[in-house]
């Protein structure tokens, strides 16, 4: 079954390509959510994950689960997905995969 980190890296892999560098320096969050289903996995621009600076905010209105099953990224819109991501419990990277890297 699919780890947290690995959902990191599925995630990482499919949004880069189309990533614009306009939008601040690309960053996946070593933390995240899940449930029996899947992982809730936040990216968007380091400046504001990391940093907080507001100016970096998408405001999408999506959030990206990574099956477990599957492995399949998919957005959804965010909400729709609020009571579930309310009784997701929190993960990361090294509470999954003590010897995983954290992602950039």
């Amino acid at each position: 079954m699919l780890t947290y980190s690995e959902a990191v890296e599925s995630v990482r892999e499919q949004i880069l390509p189309r990533w614009d560098d306009a939008d601040g320096e690309f960053h996946v969050s070593s933390s995240g959510f899940e449930d029996d289903e899947a992982f809730m996995v936040p990216w968007g621009a380091r400046e504001w994950l990391v940093d907080g600076d507001r100016s970096f905010m998408l405001l999408s209105g999506s959030m990206t689960f990574v099956d477990k099953e599957t492995y399949e990224v998919a957005d959804r819109f965010a909400v729709e997905m609020l009571d579930r991501v309310d009784k997701m419990t929190a993960v990361d990277v090294t509470q999954v995969d003590e010897d995983a890297p954290i992602p950039e």
